[in-house]
């Protein structure tokens, strides 16, 4: 799922099936649905800004079946940047992404009504 156009037809041309355009800050789930909810690749920034990463956070609460669990990926130190996808002749618009750090995710966690069990590094053995 995703807002524009042109990166469902990219992932079609990758081969991915079951490509939907939609927003994933307003899913179209009902409440209650989910026992486990993946964020990788730091795709809570696809939010853009903390306070709509809260209310991600909020939605997917809502969401979700008590003692739900989120995996997310998220980086070392918490900033914005601007970025656009090009593959080929397909140009992205420009768009902003926020990185979420460890204490910056704790935080958002603890407003939202998650808690945050455990960090792991890339590489780590767990």
């Amino acid at each position: 799922m995703d807002i524009p156009p042109y990166m469902i037809k990219v992932a079609k041309m990758k081969g991915v099936e079951g490509c939907n355009i939609g927003n994933a800050l307003s899913p179209p789930f009902r409440d209650g649905v989910f026992h486990t909810v993946q964020l990788l690749s730091g795709n809570l920034g696809v939010s853009r800004t903390y306070e709509s990463v809260k209310r991600l956070l909020k939605k997917i609460h809502r969401m979700s079946v008590k003692g739900s669990v989120i995996s997310a990926s998220i980086g070392k130190f918490s900033s914005t940047h601007r970025y656009r996808f090009k593959l080929g002749t397909l140009v992205s618009e420009w768009f902003s992404w926020v990185n979420l750090g460890r204490d910056k995710l704790r935080h958002l966690a603890r407003i939202t009504s998650w808690e945050v069990i455990e960090f792991v590094d890339y590489g780590q053995k767990h």
